[in-house]
């Protein structure tokens, strides 16, 4: 499964704006777009800074008026520098644990059956926002709380990052619906799912997250 599209970051507070594109394989199979990632970094009109690499390797970002070229993301490092994972058996876990409840649609992926993985992820999601919808008391965290010794942020800078995070919800939304009816109508018309080279995982999804919240941590923090 490959996730690819554009992205487009705004911060009000700094000016700064970015056009990020996540790109897929080319039409005559070359792997050499496979996770690729490529951007720009602008105030106004003018370029800023560049990006490129690779969300699943090593992601560069590179000053335009210096050129002096920094790495943003590390996956390797990342790798080397995370805590051993350790995993409950399933039927020690609640209905609610993320391997649990994600269960069928990791089936679904390792089975190469892309339908199957995109219907049981939104009988999840569906199942979730139905109850969001019937919550009537507060939400209490059992395991997080608030450090209130940790200053807020600015409501504005807050207001335009919460902003960019919905705006780039609904295109990874937009993004997994158009997949979805591009991959029912393969099926219906070639009677078979194509597997693309680089199975998508776990680790890919929290990679691609990093991504973006760093691109963000630089946009909305960045000042001149």
């Amino acid at each position: 499964m490959e996730l690819g599209g554009k992205v487009h970051i705004m911060c009000a507070d700094t000016g700064y704006h970015a056009d990020v594109e996540f790109k897929l394989r080319s039409f005559l199979g070359s792997s050499d777009q496979t996770n690729a990632i490529s951007g720009r970094i602008k105030k106004g009109k003018d370029t800023i800074a560049t990006v490129d690499g690779y969300w699943d390797g090593k992601i560069d970002i590179k000053d335009k008026k210096t050129g002096e070229e920094t790495s943003l993301l590390d996956v390797a490092l990342l790798k080397e520098q995370r805590l051993p994972r350790y995993l409950m058996r399933l039927d020690n876990q609640k209905d609610y644990e993320s391997q649990t409840l994600w269960l069928k649609v990791s089936e679904a992926i390792l089975n190469d059956d892309q339908v199957a993985a995109t219907e049981q992820k939104t009988i999840i999601e569906e199942a979730q926002r139905a109850r969001a919808r019937n919550l009537v008391a507060p939400w209490v965290p059992r395991f997080f709380h608030r450090d209130l010794h940790v200053m807020a942020p600015d409501d504005a800078a807050l207001r335009e990052q919460t902003m960019a995070i919905e705006r780039l919800s609904k295109t990874v939304e937009a993004m997994n619906e158009s997949q979805r009816v591009a991959t029912a109508y393969r099926t219906q018309n070639m009677g078979r799912i194509p597997t693309a080279t680089h199975s998508w995982d776990l680790f890919g999804g929290f990679v691609l997250a990093l991504v973006l919240q760093a691109l963000l941590n630089w946009i909305f923090y960045h000042k001149d």
